[in-house]
């Protein structure tokens, strides 16, 4: 065995101090976090985190509810939770992986007579081996259900296997002291991949997929913790009855994510992922166009959610 002292490169997240987190006023709204490709990136035995992610996760789980749900094997699952959360893991309602998603094909396989470009043999085989992960929210919203849905005509079926493995942490409204029932109105998924959540677009904020050499400019997730803080501010200004019946999705459509990158500046990095002292020249930036505060807009963000 080599006596050579072993050297770990620095990174942002594995080296922060704990947290200092009070989740007793945590409100009831579940955000459903991608791993790779969305907090990090990581390659076999080698990873990278991505700007700004200890803060946004920091955020996050002093707030709000949260879970991982990945479409990548268990194993690898639980290894970059372990980077991204360290200790704090365990104040994650649940940890989902690759066995909780429905494995389809990404598109149909074109055969080499129906195009103009036939695809090679290799594609064809490549498009058959991997199949696309998709999410289902509604399994979350059928974690705690004791009666889970099931097809017409099966009645009396056992819950699905995935309901059978695992389920999601039971929490309770400390205001109300009753159990909190996730459901279209209050889940929120940050994902990078628009096909793995289709059907769920209303719950959805697509961040920008992080790669292994990703835009030096790359501040996704510092956009998004600033487009989530008024949601914070909106529900801890509302009486304590009114909060259940908060609508994300309502309130997605009044003021949509994609409009709100958009116009948010670009903060230049470093290699190191630390972004530049006040010191060094700003660069250009265009300027970031008005918009509706979070007082206006909310005709309508109770309608259609279940009390």
């Amino acid at each position: 065995m080599s006596n050579r002292p072993y050297y770990r490169t620095p990174d942002p997240v594995l080296d922060m101090p704990p947290w200092e987190l009070d989740v007793t006023k945590r409100m009831p709204l579940l955000f459903v976090l991608d791993l790779n490709g969305t907090l990090l990136y990581r390659k076999k035995s080698s990873s990278r985190s991505r700007p700004f992610v200890k803060e946004l996760l920091k955020y996050l789980i002093q707030h709000f509810y949260v879970m991982v749900w990945s479409s990548a094997e268990q194993q690898n699952v639980q290894l970059m939770v372990q980077r991204l959360f360290g200790e704090h893991q365990r104040l994650l309602v649940g940890r989902w992986d690759r066995a909780y998603c429905d494995l389809q094909r990404a598109r149909p396989v074109p055969k080499r007579h129906d195009c103009d470009n036939p695809p090679t043999k290799r594609e064809q085989d490549k498009a058959r081996r991997k199949p696309l992960a998709v999410k289902d929210l509604s399994k979350i919203w059928d974690s705690h259900s004791q009666h889970p849905r099931s097809k017409p005509g099966k009645r009396g079926e056992r819950p699905p296997i995935w309901m059978l493995r695992h389920a999601l942490e039971r929490v309770f409204d400390p205001q109300t002291r009753r159990p909190i029932k996730w459901h279209r109105g209050n889940t929120v998924i940050v994902d990078d991949s628009v096909d793995k959540v289709r059907g769920y677009a209303g719950n959805h904020i697509a961040v920008k997929d992080f790669e292994a050499h990703p835009d030096p400019n790359d501040n996704d997730l510092q956009a998004l913790l600033a487009y989530i803080q008024p949601i914070n501010a909106l529900l801890s200004d509302m009486r304590p009855n009114l909060v259940p019946r908060f609508n994300v999705t309502q309130y997605f459509r009044d003021h949509p994510w994609a409009e709100f990158r958009a116009g948010f500046p670009l903060i230049e990095f470093i290699p190191t992922g630390e972004p530049r002292s006040p010191s060094d020249p700003a660069p250009a930036t265009s300027p970031r166009p008005e918009r509706n505060t979070p007082d206006e807009k909310l005709q309508g963000i109770f309608d259609g959610v279940p009390i």
